[in-house]
């Protein structure tokens, strides 16, 4: 019953957001869309430019490769124009391998000479390469033991930029490799592939339930897509564009999917069944400083390009399909082979001269399974249009969802049963932390376990070892969080440290994290003192602020309130949206922050750095070190100012010569989630700390002494290593974030496949995987009485006796909360002013428990009420 509701309520939500969206976007619809093709005329977005049915095969359109050599891999077939090899038949065309042998007899094969050099331009040889126009037989050497089609639309149809969809039953067919490309019709940046780059929609290998010796399917269950790139063959970044996907179902042999490519003019996406596999989104200097693409000894090719950022893939391309044979490329075909039973599945021909004689002499194994349609790709049509509105992928995408809901079974893992989320959504019940504490439960004693999110697979960690692991040891693997579609519609936001993903996120961490080091806090103690003292002032006043930290009324409250409040109340449904359906979001054009607030304090930021860059005046802030950071001064981070927690995360693969500027947008990014985390996060922890004194006197009492002793000691002042010397107040704001951890949950998404140590899973690509902090925290394996506030937990002694990530508020690794010493000087400094000053009881209206806000992150659900009595 709750899936028929959920596919129902998801139907009402996805149809007004296509209404809202046409009913606001309504000039949007007419705009001139960024495609170009090679005919000469203005397309509109959404416009369907290019299409085949396939009710009859059209040379016109299609003209075929004519070669001996393959694809410079030393295939096993000849491409031919044949209809034997390339056909229309009841609206769908066929690409099948045949046998040489079937059209020239077998002693050809063994002892012919065999000239594809054609009289007329439509039967020419195409390429020379590798004897591609001529063979002879003479033992061991024999001609091509097959032969194959490989079709392009070279000379019809070339354009640049769209989404290209094709509907399509690849072939089981043994030893056979089928691909769907586009490729570059001028080789604009050379011809030296890949330098004007390649893109591989979709490639796939034939031999149902093969498989590697470790477990990975390689077979027809599995198609890959990639984008090839680099200054010469050897030097490819196709490798971290790769992305595998493995059909939950019978395999992609077995039915039509639809396989896709959107490419923009900042991004490359691949889809299968309107279904995300992997965006490809180059930092902004472009593909040369992207991934693990190797340069050195090499010139950009790019350097001089239109669009730098997305060079090579701004020029045209054109349209290939193929279906090739064997091959001694081992990447393609390596030695170590099984099936699905385990048993060894030898590949017919060694990597020698002798490969193409020693497949052909061992086609009665393989043979059969090319007869038939299952030896054949059958094409039902092929579309090329550009950004179509995205109402279908969303409801395909809860298709998805029925048809995915053996996701985690398939793998082996064992999936959490939970209340649909919208509908829980719908009915006021949903809680971040419900919600994982429901999943938790269900897993405890389990390494991992899976859960469905909509339609999102997650693999929720429950190991302590596993999370440092992920954190940790294989942080190469896990260096992106989720991450939102904020790009367009909420660009601050986009560009801050939280939300960047890659080498853009490696580029702005290496460049801020220096400006969080000790020496640096100890540089802008003297605004934290301040900010205390005129706390304590305010209150001694009996001041009328509703709150004890800032002035309600100031400009900077408000605004700093208006950007809280866009993740929190009613409008959590809006983050909802964010995190679970993003294009959707991104169609409804959603953000984080306020639009008032962000041109706020974008003036205010631009308004003040322009000042010091003029004058040269300088204050010891975070703009100051942002300028800093833009003007190349800013030290590096000192070792031996770090902890084990913060030497765990610093980042050991940091650009050495990054090219990223520090523009005013990216500045005024890092400066928004600077302001998000003190009116956020600082506030919360505060709160939280605040209501625990008041409920806890005996604490709040031996807190008070300590802050007093070491006030004594300095005439009344403190100073920064005097707050961090004190080891009570570091042990009681240890136990509020432990009982009220910032967020309940962090996530990571892995980068590429990823084996779960000691065990038969692999994440594919692109898998989310979740730590619960919040339920770590609450769990009594770790914590006994988890409920109980008690700093005597924080003892060296009591932590000694911990996993040391039993306790992870800030998460851990380099992704950790980049700015969490400077938050934790910042609490010491406002609550040992506020236990030095005051003291603090509950009233009537103090909430006990204390209840959570439902929001993104964990914080009171309103005000925290106690009463403030002045010390003698």
């Amino acid at each position: 019953m709750s899936t028929e509701l959920s596919f129902v309520f998801l139907l009402l939500i996805i149809a007004r957001a296509h209404c809202d969206a046409i009913e606001s976007n309504e000039e949007d619809d007419s705009e001139v869309s960024i495609t170009k093709t090679n005919k000469d005329r203005v397309y509109k977005r959404g416009e369907l430019i290019f299409s085949d049915e396939f009710d009859s095969f059209d040379l016109e359109i299609w003209n075929h490769e004519i070669t001996l050599g393959g694809n410079s891999e030393w295939e096993f077939q000849m491409y031919v124009n044949s209809r034997s090899n390339s056909y229309a038949r009841d609206g769908y065309l066929y690409i099948r391998p045949t046998l040489t042998s079937d059209r020239y007899g077998v002693d050809f094969v063994y002892n012919g000479q065999l000239s594809i050099e054609g009289s007329i331009p439509v039967e020419e040889c195409t390429s020379t390469a590798n004897w591609g126009c001529n063979r002879s037989g003479n033992y061991p050497d024999v001609i091509n033991p097959a032969m194959s089609a490989k079709i392009r639309t070279a000379d019809s149809f070339y354009f640049k930029y769209g989404r290209v969809d094709v509907r399509a039953k690849i072939p089981s067919a043994d030893w056979t490799i089928t691909t769907v490309q586009l490729v570059p019709r001028f080789n604009v940046y050379g011809s030296d592939w890949p330098a004007s780059g390649q893109i591989e929609i979709m490639t796939s290998r034939g031999n149902k339930n093969l498989q590697l010796s470790n477990g990975d399917k390689i077979g027809p269950d599995v198609v890959t897509s990639r984008a090839h790139f680099g200054p010469e063959y050897r030097r490819n970044g196709q490798e971290c564009t790769l992305t595998s996907f493995e059909s939950p179902g019978e395999g992609f042999d077995a039915d039509f999917h639809t396989y896709s490519v959107e490419w923009t003019d900042e991004q490359i996406e691949f889809l299968i069944d309107n279904m995300t596999t992997r965006v490809i989104v180059p930092p902004n200097e472009g593909f040369w400083h992207y991934g693990c693409l190797d340069t050195s000894g090499f010139n950009s090719p790019w350097e001089a390009a239109e669009n730098k950022r997305m060079a090579p893939f701004d020029q045209k391309f054109y349209l290939v399909l193929n279906v090739a044979a064997g091959g001694t490329n081992i990447g393609m075909w390596p030695d170590d082979l099984t099936v699905s039973s385990g048993t060894s599945k030898k590949k017919p021909w060694s990597n020698t001269r002798k490969a193409f004689l020693e497949f052909y002499e061992s086609l009665n194994d393989w043979y059969p399974s090319w007869e038939g349609d299952s030896g054949a790709f059958i094409i039902d049509y092929i579309r090329q249009l550009y950004e179509a509105v995205h109402l279908l992928p969303q409801i395909s995408s809860l298709l998805y969802f029925v048809w995915n809901s053996n996701y985690w079974p398939d793998k082996g893992v064992t999936v959490a049963k939970v209340e649909n989320l919208i509908v829980r959504m719908m009915t006021n019940k949903f809680s971040f932390i419900d919600n994982d504490k429901v999943v938790y439960d269900q897993f405890k004693g389990k390494r991992y376990g899976g859960s469905m999110e909509l339609w999102n697979p997650v693999l929720f960690i429950m190991d302590l070892d596993l999370m440092k692991q992920i954190y940790i040891k294989d942080f190469d693997y896990f260096v992106n969080r989720r991450g939102l579609e904020l790009e367009k519609n909420d660009p601050h936001m986009h560009l801050s440290l939280i939300n960047q993903n890659g080498e853009s996120w490696k580029d702005v961490r290496s460049k801020v994290s220096p400006t969080f080091t000790t020496g640096k806090i100890r540089r802008m103690f003297t605004i934290f003192d301040s900010s205390s003292k005129k706390m304590v002032k305010a209150i001694r006043e009996q001041s009328q602020t509703e709150n004890l930290f800032e002035d309600p009324n100031s400009s900077f409250a408000k605004m700093g309130k208006k950007i809280l409040e866009q993740m929190a109340g009613k409008k959590i449904f809006k983050l909802f949206v964010m995190v679970f359906v993003p294009k959707i979001a991104e169609l409804l054009k959603l953000k984080i922050t306020d639009s008032d607030a962000d041109t706020f304090f974008s003036k205010v930021i631009v308004d003040t750095l322009d000042h010091r860059e003029k004058t040269g005046e300088k204050r010891d802030d975070f703009l100051q070190l942002m300028l800093e950071v833009r003007q190349g001064k800013i030290a590096k981070e000192d070792e031996s100012e770090l902890d084990s927690h913060e030497k765990n995360a610093k980042l050991k693969d940091a650009p050495s010569k990054s090219k990223l500027v520090f523009s005013d947008d990216l500045i005024i990014a890092q400066s928004l989630l600077f302001i998000l985390g003190g009116f956020d996060t600082v506030e919360s922890v505060l709160s939280f700390g605040v209501y625990e004194l008041g409920i806890n006197p005996d604490i709040q009492e031996k807190l008070y002494e300590e802050v007093k002793a070491a006030a004594d000691e300095n005439d009344g002042e403190f100073s920064y290593d005097i707050i961090n010397s004190l080891e009570y107040l570091d042990m009681f704001i240890s136990e509020t974030l432990r009982k009220y951890p910032p967020a309940g949950r962090t996530e990571r998404k892995s980068t590429r496949p990823y084996k779960i140590p000691d065990s038969d899973l692999t994440l594919p690509e692109g898998s989310i995987v979740t730590i619960p902090i919040y339920q770590v925290h609450h769990d009594e394996d770790y914590w006994p009485e988890p409920s109980k506030f008690d700093p005597e937990r924080f003892t060296k002694e009591n932590a000694s006796k911990r996993h040391p990530f039993a306790y992870q508020p800030f998460g851990h690794g380099p992704r950790n909360c980049i700015g969490n010493r400077f938050a934790l000087t910042e609490v010491k400094l406002a609550l040992a002013q506020l236990v030095l000053n005051f003291k603090l009881e509950p009233n009537k209206d103090t909430v006990i428990p204390i209840k959570f806000a439902n929001g993104a992150n964990i914080k009171p659900d309103d005000n925290v009420s106690l009463n403030v009595q002045l010390r003698s």
